[in-house]
């Protein structure tokens, strides 16, 4: 009764898994234009460690080379703002965060 068990849950298991897939994508993170400003916002919130409530950021404006550029700021209170720009490609994916 164990044997047959334990060979039923190898089997269930094994077709559980053979279910899963993994998705390669050329761009994963394609983004829209309110998607970019929110995601740079979120990025820039990580780079500065704080809450993207203190974050501003800009509308997608177009980039060299077709990509776009989301410029924004982070409130650091005394300290002033800071200054950074988040990059995408032509597709809306991500690229990098620049401090400026």
């Amino acid at each position: 009764m164990k044997v047959q068990i334990f060979g039923s849950l190898l089997i269930v298991s094994g077709l559980v898994a053979g279910c899963s897939t993994t998705q390669t994508s050329v761009n994963p993170t394609y983004m829209s234009s309110a998607e970019m400003t929110e995601f740079c916002r979120g990025e820039g919130a990580g780079e500065f460690a704080t809450r993207p409530a203190n974050v501003t950021a800009s509308t997608p404006q177009p980039g060299v080379g077709g990509g776009y550029i989301v410029t924004g700021s982070v409130d650091q209170g005394t300290m002033g703002s800071a200054p950074f720009e988040c990059r995408f490609g032509a597709a809306g994916d991500f690229v990098s965060l620049t401090r400026l």
